[in-house]
């Protein structure tokens, strides 16, 4: 079983410093004024902190925005209608669903990738890698 230790005591105190960290790197290139749209900056930004301080800053370092993107497209294609009908022809279901394959392969890229190099120390893991195969062992 995994325990996520990201939301207890000696993490929960180094978040705070995660989300300015992740602010101050959208907002970098944007000079003296700006004009952005908040709702999607914020729920990429959002993206961007849960994935740092939840499963750690070597998996966010690995996304962009085509990760936001795609999740975003996910999320669209969950609304009442997927409960009757979650395979209808209409376009937010096959965007949904293009999003998912879409997903998948990356974070499936990154997974392997963790495989082919695991970690050199204990600094350098994350809470993914808590969930990879280790040599000789099953996954439980």
């Amino acid at each position: 079983m995994l325990h996520n230790t990201a939301l207890r005591g000696e993490h929960m105190k180094g978040h705070g410093a995660t989300i300015e960290h992740e602010v101050r790197q959208m907002i970098a290139g944007w000079g003296d004024h700006c004009e952005i749209d908040l709702l999607e900056f914020f729920a990429e930004l959002t993206i961007y902190t849960s994935t740092s301080c939840l499963i750690g800053t070597k998996f966010r370092n690995q996304l962009d925005a085509r990760f936001a993107h795609l999740y975003h497209e996910l999320k669209r294609g969950t609304d009442p209608l997927c409960y009757v009908g979650p395979y209808l022809p209409i376009g937010s279901f096959r965007r949904r669903d293009e999003a998912r394959v879409q997903l998948v392969e990356l974070v499936s890229g990154l997974m392997a990738g963790r495989l082919a190099d695991p970690p050199a120390s204990k600094d350098d893991r994350d809470m993914l890698d808590g969930a990879l195969p280790q040599a000789g062992k099953a996954m439980s």
